[in-house]
C-alpha cells in the first residue's frame, strides 16, 4: 500500500467516527455523508498527484465504485425520502454492484491500489450506512451502529500495532461473512422483525469473531 493512501485511511476512519458520533448526537445523519464525501475527494486528490491526471476515474472498475459511493452518500443525504422498500431496493443494487468492480478491474487489467482501496472503504461506509439507516428508522436497536463502526475502529487499532509496510491480508472466510452481513442489512428494511433481527445478530456475532481473530493474528505478529 502507497504511504500515502495508507496515511488518508486512518485520517477517513478517524473522520467517520467523528462524523457519525456528530451526526447521532445533532440527529442529522446527513452529516456523515458531507463529512465522508469531504474525506474521499482527499483520496481523489493523493490518486490525481500521483497519476497526474483524473483519467483514472474513467476506468471501468473505477467508474462502477464510485457510482456506489455516490448512491450510498445520496442514500445517506436523502434518505428521510426513501421508504423503506426503496431503501432495500437500493442497497441492493450497490450490493450487486459489488461484485462486479473487482472483476472489471482483473478484465481490463486496472487492478490498483487505489481501486483496491477505494472498494474496501465504500463496502465499510455501505455497512455503517445501512446500520444507521436501521437505528434511525426504528428497525433495530442502537447496537447495530458498533457493527457499522467496528471496521474503522479495528483499522485504526491495527495501525497502533501493524508495522506500516505490512498490508491487510485478504480472508476468503472473512468476505463471505462481510457479504453474508451486508445482505442481512438489506434485508432487514423488508423482512418481519423476529427474522430481521436474529439474522443481523448471527451475521454481527460472525463479523466479530472475523475481525477478532484477525486482530490476534496482527497481536501475535508483534510478539
Amino acid at each position: 500500500m502507497r504511504k500515502s493512501i495508507e496515511s488518508w485511511m486512518l485520517l477517513h476512519a478517524i473522520v467517520v467516527l467523528v462524523a457519525t458520533g456528530a451526526a447521532l448526537y445533532l440527529v442529522r445523519i446527513e452529516l456523515l455523508a458531507v463529512l465522508a464525501a469531504l474525506s474521499f475527494l482527499i483520496l481523489l486528490a493523493i490518486e490525481r498527484k500521483a497519476r497526474g491526471d483524473f483519467r483514472y476515474l474513467i476506468e471501468p472498475a473505477n467508474l462502477v465504485t464510485g457510482s456506489r459511493l455516490l448512491a450510498l452518500l445520496l442514500l445517506l443525504g436523502l434518505q428521510e425520502y426513501f421508504t423503506h422498500a426503496a431503501l432495500a431496493v437500493t442497497g441492493l443494487l450497490i450490493l450487486l454492484a459489488d461484485s462486479l468492480d473487482g472483476w472489471l478491474a482483473r478484465r481490463f487489467q486496472t487492478v490498483s491500489d487505489f481501486g483496491k482501496y477505494l472498494d474496501m472503504e465504500t463496502d465499510a461506509l455501505f455497512v455503517l450506512a445501512l446500520s444507521l439507516l436501521l437505528y434511525t428508522n426504528g428497525i433495530v436497536g442502537g447496537w447495530i451502529i458498533a457493527v457499522g463502526l467496528l471496521r474503522y475502529v479495528y483499522f485504526i487499532s491495527i495501525k497502533c500495532l501493524k508495522p506500516a509496510d505490512q498490508p491487510e491480508s485478504y480472508n476468503a472466510i472473512g468476505h463471505l461473512i462481510a457479504f453474508f452481513l451486508m445482505g442481512s442489512l438489506v434485508a432487514a428494511f423488508v423482512v418481519p422483525t423476529w427474522l430481521a433481527v436474529p439474522l443481523l445478530l448471527s451475521a454481527s456475532i460472525l463479523v466479530f469473531l472475523s475481525f477478532g481473530r484477525d486482530f490476534w493474528v496482527v497481536l501475535k505478529s508483534r510478539v
